[in-house]
Protein backbone atom coordinates (compact mmCIF):
# COMPACT_ATOMS: atom_id res chain seq x y z
CA UNK A 1 0.00 0.00 0.00
CA UNK A 2 1.33 3.39 -1.30
CA UNK A 3 2.45 6.14 1.55
CA UNK A 4 0.50 9.08 0.06
CA UNK A 5 0.41 11.75 2.93
CA UNK A 6 2.00 14.90 2.27
CA UNK A 7 4.02 16.44 4.61
CA UNK A 8 2.82 17.76 7.71
CA UNK A 9 4.60 21.23 8.87
CA UNK A 10 3.89 22.68 11.88
CA UNK A 11 4.13 26.95 12.86
CA UNK A 12 7.96 26.55 13.27
CA UNK A 13 8.39 24.32 10.42
CA UNK A 14 9.56 21.61 11.84
CA UNK A 15 8.41 18.36 9.97
CA UNK A 16 6.49 15.79 11.49
CA UNK A 17 8.72 12.77 11.43
CA UNK A 18 5.47 10.45 12.15
CA UNK A 19 2.96 11.53 9.45
CA UNK A 20 5.23 8.81 6.94
CA UNK A 21 3.95 6.06 8.80
CA UNK A 22 -0.12 6.84 7.59
CA UNK A 23 -1.93 5.58 4.74
CA UNK A 24 -3.79 7.74 2.56
CA UNK A 25 -6.27 5.39 2.68
CA UNK A 26 -8.73 3.82 4.15
CA UNK A 27 -10.76 6.65 5.37
CA UNK A 28 -14.14 7.98 6.46
CA UNK A 29 -16.20 8.54 3.32
CA UNK A 30 -18.13 11.30 4.65
CA UNK A 31 -18.55 14.13 7.30
CA UNK A 32 -14.56 14.93 7.03
CA UNK A 33 -12.83 18.03 7.98
CA UNK A 34 -9.62 19.46 9.52
CA UNK A 35 -11.70 20.50 12.84
CA UNK A 36 -13.37 17.31 13.52
CA UNK A 37 -12.22 14.49 15.92
CA UNK A 38 -9.00 12.00 14.59
CA UNK A 39 -9.19 9.13 13.70
CA UNK A 40 -6.62 6.35 13.13
CA UNK A 41 -6.88 2.71 11.82
CA UNK A 42 -4.46 0.37 13.60
CA UNK A 43 -5.20 -2.70 11.22
CA UNK A 44 -3.32 -5.23 13.64
CA UNK A 45 -3.82 -8.81 14.38
CA UNK A 46 -0.45 -10.59 14.74
CA UNK A 47 -1.85 -12.03 18.31
CA UNK A 48 -4.74 -13.09 17.45
CA UNK A 49 -5.26 -17.00 18.86
CA UNK A 50 -8.77 -18.15 18.05
CA UNK A 51 -10.64 -16.86 14.90
CA UNK A 52 -7.69 -14.11 12.69
CA UNK A 53 -9.12 -11.20 11.00
CA UNK A 54 -9.40 -7.79 12.97
CA UNK A 55 -6.72 -6.16 10.93
CA UNK A 56 -10.09 -5.51 8.69
CA UNK A 57 -12.09 -3.94 11.38
CA UNK A 58 -10.70 -0.40 10.63
CA UNK A 59 -11.91 -0.32 7.17
CA UNK A 60 -15.60 -2.32 8.10
CA UNK A 61 -16.23 0.13 10.31
CA UNK A 62 -15.47 2.98 7.99
CA UNK A 63 -17.22 1.41 5.36
CA UNK A 64 -20.31 1.25 7.88
CA UNK A 65 -20.95 3.99 9.44
CA UNK A 66 -21.44 6.28 6.74
CA UNK A 67 -24.55 4.39 6.25
CA UNK A 68 -25.97 5.16 9.63
CA UNK A 69 -28.47 8.66 10.41
CA UNK A 70 -26.06 10.61 12.60
CA UNK A 71 -28.41 10.24 15.65
CA UNK A 72 -27.28 10.47 19.26
CA UNK A 73 -29.08 8.24 22.02
CA UNK A 74 -26.98 9.71 24.86
CA UNK A 75 -28.07 13.12 23.75
CA UNK A 76 -31.66 12.49 22.08
CA UNK A 77 -30.97 14.34 19.00
CA UNK A 78 -29.38 14.80 16.03
CA UNK A 79 -26.03 15.23 16.22
CA UNK A 80 -24.88 15.60 12.02
CA UNK A 81 -23.29 18.82 13.35
CA UNK A 82 -20.99 17.32 16.11
CA UNK A 83 -19.66 14.31 13.65
CA UNK A 84 -16.94 15.81 11.70
CA UNK A 85 -14.10 13.16 11.28
CA UNK A 86 -10.33 14.24 10.75
CA UNK A 87 -9.59 10.44 9.68
CA UNK A 88 -5.59 10.39 9.02
CA UNK A 89 -5.96 7.24 7.78
CA UNK A 90 -4.36 3.49 8.87
CA UNK A 91 -0.90 3.14 10.17
CA UNK A 92 1.45 0.70 8.46
CA UNK A 93 2.43 -1.88 10.18
CA UNK A 94 4.73 -4.77 9.42
CA UNK A 95 3.05 -7.40 9.18
CA UNK A 96 4.31 -10.47 11.59
CA UNK A 97 6.62 -7.82 14.00
CA UNK A 98 4.82 -7.00 17.15
CA UNK A 99 6.90 -4.96 18.45
CA UNK A 100 7.82 -2.86 15.45
CA UNK A 101 4.37 -2.53 14.77
CA UNK A 102 3.54 -1.87 18.94
CA UNK A 103 6.37 1.14 18.40
CA UNK A 104 4.91 2.57 15.26
CA UNK A 105 1.53 2.95 17.06
CA UNK A 106 2.99 4.71 19.96
CA UNK A 107 5.09 6.95 17.99
CA UNK A 108 1.53 7.83 15.78
CA UNK A 109 -0.72 8.35 19.15
CA UNK A 110 2.12 11.01 20.59
CA UNK A 111 2.69 12.90 17.46
CA UNK A 112 -1.08 13.35 17.23
CA UNK A 113 -1.23 14.26 20.79
CA UNK A 114 1.76 16.79 20.43
CA UNK A 115 0.78 18.09 16.96
CA UNK A 116 -2.97 17.58 16.51
CA UNK A 117 -5.50 17.03 19.81
CA UNK A 118 -5.62 14.41 23.41
CA UNK A 119 -8.74 13.62 21.68
CA UNK A 120 -8.92 10.90 19.35
CA UNK A 121 -9.99 7.33 18.79
CA UNK A 122 -8.09 4.76 17.55
CA UNK A 123 -9.69 1.43 15.48
CA UNK A 124 -8.87 -2.12 15.49
CA UNK A 125 -7.24 -4.51 15.23
CA UNK A 126 -6.82 -6.49 18.07
CA UNK A 127 -6.55 -5.68 21.51
CA UNK A 128 -2.80 -5.33 22.13
CA UNK A 129 -3.16 -1.82 20.27
CA UNK A 130 -4.56 -0.23 23.36
CA UNK A 131 -0.86 -0.81 25.16
CA UNK A 132 1.19 1.43 23.30
CA UNK A 133 -1.78 4.05 23.00
CA UNK A 134 -2.27 3.72 26.76
CA UNK A 135 2.06 4.38 27.08
CA UNK A 136 1.15 7.24 24.86
CA UNK A 137 -1.26 9.17 26.81
CA UNK A 138 -1.08 8.24 29.87
CA UNK A 139 -0.61 11.41 31.69
CA UNK A 140 -3.22 12.87 30.26
CA UNK A 141 -5.77 10.18 31.98
CA UNK A 142 -6.60 9.00 35.65
CA UNK A 143 -8.46 5.92 34.74
CA UNK A 144 -9.35 3.26 32.26
CA UNK A 145 -12.57 1.54 31.45
CA UNK A 146 -12.64 -1.24 29.69
CA UNK A 147 -15.84 -3.10 27.89
CA UNK A 148 -14.39 -6.48 27.79
CA UNK A 149 -15.31 -10.35 27.97
CA UNK A 150 -11.50 -10.98 29.30
CA UNK A 151 -9.60 -9.67 31.50
CA UNK A 152 -6.36 -10.24 29.08
CA UNK A 153 -4.31 -9.84 32.85
CA UNK A 154 -2.21 -13.59 31.86
CA UNK A 155 1.35 -12.75 32.19
CA UNK A 156 1.59 -14.62 29.11
CA UNK A 157 -0.01 -16.50 26.73
CA UNK A 158 0.92 -19.51 24.26
CA UNK A 159 4.85 -18.22 25.44
CA UNK A 160 4.11 -14.72 24.42
CA UNK A 161 4.49 -11.87 26.90
CA UNK A 162 2.61 -9.68 24.26
CA UNK A 163 -0.48 -10.68 23.31
CA UNK A 164 -4.34 -9.68 22.94
CA UNK A 165 -4.40 -11.61 26.21
CA UNK A 166 -1.86 -10.24 28.03
CA UNK A 167 -2.13 -6.56 27.30
CA UNK A 168 -4.32 -5.50 30.17
CA UNK A 169 -1.38 -6.92 32.48
CA UNK A 170 1.38 -5.09 30.96
CA UNK A 171 -0.70 -2.19 30.93
CA UNK A 172 -1.33 -2.26 34.73
CA UNK A 173 2.88 -3.08 35.07
CA UNK A 174 3.80 -0.10 32.92
CA UNK A 175 1.72 2.54 33.61
CA UNK A 176 -0.27 1.74 37.45
CA UNK A 177 -3.44 3.18 35.97
CA UNK A 178 -6.54 2.02 37.28
CA UNK A 179 -8.84 -0.34 35.58
CA UNK A 180 -12.35 -1.00 35.56
CA UNK A 181 -13.87 -3.38 33.58
CA UNK A 182 -17.69 -3.35 32.32
CA UNK A 183 -18.80 -7.18 31.15
CA UNK A 184 -16.26 -8.97 31.93
CA UNK A 185 -17.35 -12.60 32.26
CA UNK A 186 -14.43 -15.02 30.64
CA UNK A 187 -11.58 -15.10 33.63
CA UNK A 188 -8.55 -17.84 33.99
CA UNK A 189 -7.65 -18.81 37.57
CA UNK A 190 -4.30 -16.90 36.93
CA UNK A 191 -6.01 -14.04 36.07
CA UNK A 192 -8.56 -14.36 38.78
CA UNK A 193 -5.66 -14.38 41.67
CA UNK A 194 -4.00 -11.72 40.27
CA UNK A 195 -6.91 -9.62 39.57
CA UNK A 196 -7.73 -10.54 43.61
CA UNK A 197 -4.61 -9.56 44.61
CA UNK A 198 -4.83 -6.05 43.12
CA UNK A 199 -8.26 -4.91 43.82
CA UNK A 200 -6.85 -1.82 45.12
CA UNK A 201 -6.11 -1.23 40.78
CA UNK A 202 -8.27 -3.38 39.33
CA UNK A 203 -12.70 -3.36 39.83
CA UNK A 204 -14.58 -5.95 37.58
CA UNK A 205 -18.01 -5.68 36.66
CA UNK A 206 -19.87 -8.50 35.11
CA UNK A 207 -22.65 -7.94 32.82
CA UNK A 208 -24.77 -8.91 35.93
CA UNK A 209 -23.68 -6.27 37.92
CA UNK A 210 -24.76 -3.79 35.47
CA UNK A 211 -28.02 -2.65 37.41
CA UNK A 212 -28.91 0.48 39.76
CA UNK A 213 -26.54 -0.33 42.96
CA UNK A 214 -23.71 -0.41 40.71
CA UNK A 215 -24.71 2.35 38.34
CA UNK A 216 -23.98 4.46 41.68
CA UNK A 217 -21.00 2.81 42.56
CA UNK A 218 -19.43 3.33 39.06
CA UNK A 219 -20.76 7.21 39.02
CA UNK A 220 -18.31 7.55 42.06
CA UNK A 221 -15.68 5.66 40.75
CA UNK A 222 -15.48 7.64 37.45
CA UNK A 223 -16.93 11.33 38.93
CA UNK A 224 -14.27 14.08 37.77
CA UNK A 225 -11.93 11.22 36.60
CA UNK A 226 -10.06 12.02 32.68
CA UNK A 227 -10.75 8.63 30.90
CA UNK A 228 -9.56 6.53 28.54
CA UNK A 229 -12.40 4.37 26.94
CA UNK A 230 -11.61 0.74 25.50
CA UNK A 231 -14.07 -1.30 23.81
CA UNK A 232 -13.06 -4.52 23.19
CA UNK A 233 -16.88 -6.02 21.03
CA UNK A 234 -16.58 -9.23 22.08
CA UNK A 235 -17.80 -7.46 25.53
CA UNK A 236 -21.24 -7.16 23.61
CA UNK A 237 -23.09 -10.43 23.23
CA UNK A 238 -22.26 -12.51 20.40
CA UNK A 239 -26.20 -12.21 19.69
CA UNK A 240 -25.43 -8.49 18.98
CA UNK A 241 -22.28 -8.94 17.75
CA UNK A 242 -21.02 -11.64 16.06
CA UNK A 243 -18.46 -10.64 14.11
CA UNK A 244 -15.64 -10.87 16.60
CA UNK A 245 -12.38 -13.02 16.99
CA UNK A 246 -12.75 -14.62 20.66
CA UNK A 247 -16.83 -14.39 21.37
CA UNK A 248 -18.24 -15.22 24.30
CA UNK A 249 -21.77 -15.62 25.84
CA UNK A 250 -23.81 -14.21 28.55
CA UNK A 251 -22.37 -10.69 27.49
CA UNK A 252 -23.52 -7.23 27.38
CA UNK A 253 -26.47 -5.65 25.26
CA UNK A 254 -25.84 -2.21 23.24
CA UNK A 255 -28.30 -0.26 25.41
CA UNK A 256 -25.97 -1.57 28.26
CA UNK A 257 -23.15 0.28 26.48
CA UNK A 258 -24.94 3.31 26.01
CA UNK A 259 -26.10 3.82 29.34
CA UNK A 260 -22.06 3.27 30.39
CA UNK A 261 -21.18 5.88 27.59
CA UNK A 262 -23.91 8.66 29.23
CA UNK A 263 -22.60 8.32 32.54
CA UNK A 264 -19.12 8.72 31.56
CA UNK A 265 -20.59 11.79 29.74
CA UNK A 266 -22.20 12.79 32.78
CA UNK A 267 -19.95 12.49 35.65
CA UNK A 268 -16.89 11.61 34.11
CA UNK A 269 -14.56 13.81 31.29
CA UNK A 270 -13.91 11.38 28.11
CA UNK A 271 -10.40 12.12 26.68
CA UNK A 272 -9.96 9.06 24.45
CA UNK A 273 -10.27 5.75 23.51
CA UNK A 274 -10.40 3.03 20.89
CA UNK A 275 -12.60 0.63 19.33
CA UNK A 276 -11.22 -3.11 18.46
CA UNK A 277 -11.50 -6.63 18.07
CA UNK A 278 -14.73 -5.92 14.98
CA UNK A 279 -13.71 -9.49 12.67
CA UNK A 280 -15.50 -8.76 9.34
CA UNK A 281 -14.99 -12.42 8.15
CA UNK A 282 -16.89 -13.82 11.22
CA UNK A 283 -19.73 -11.22 11.17
CA UNK A 284 -23.28 -11.54 9.53
CA UNK A 285 -24.72 -8.62 7.48
CA UNK A 286 -22.39 -6.43 8.86
CA UNK A 287 -24.11 -6.20 12.36
CA UNK A 288 -20.79 -6.23 14.51
CA UNK A 289 -19.25 -3.70 11.96
CA UNK A 290 -22.27 -1.25 11.81
CA UNK A 291 -23.07 -1.37 15.96
CA UNK A 292 -19.18 -0.66 16.22
CA UNK A 293 -19.88 2.61 14.16
CA UNK A 294 -22.70 3.56 16.01
CA UNK A 295 -20.70 3.37 19.22
CA UNK A 296 -18.07 5.66 16.96
CA UNK A 297 -20.45 8.16 16.41
CA UNK A 298 -21.82 8.29 20.32
CA UNK A 299 -18.51 8.58 21.44
CA UNK A 300 -17.93 11.25 18.58
CA UNK A 301 -20.75 13.19 20.11
CA UNK A 302 -18.96 13.32 23.75
CA UNK A 303 -15.95 13.98 22.44
CA UNK A 304 -17.14 17.12 20.04
CA UNK A 305 -18.80 18.39 23.18
CA UNK A 306 -16.18 18.51 26.07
Amino acid sequence: MALGHKCFVRGDNALVAWMHLLTDHPKIPCNEGDEGLIILGAPMDWTTSYKPGTRFGPKSIRDAICNLEFFSMITSRPVEDLIIFNDLGDITLPPGDVIESLTRIKNVVKGVIEDYSKNFIVLGGEHLITLPIIEAISDEIDLIVVIDAHLDQRDQYLGNKYSHATVMRRITEKTGLPIIYVGARAISPEEYQYTEAHKDKIKIYMPSDIDRDHRKELIEIIKDRRIYLSIDMDGIDPGFAPGVSNPEPMGLNPINVIELLRLIHTHGKLVAGDIVEVNPLEDVNDITSLLAAKLLVEITTILRQE
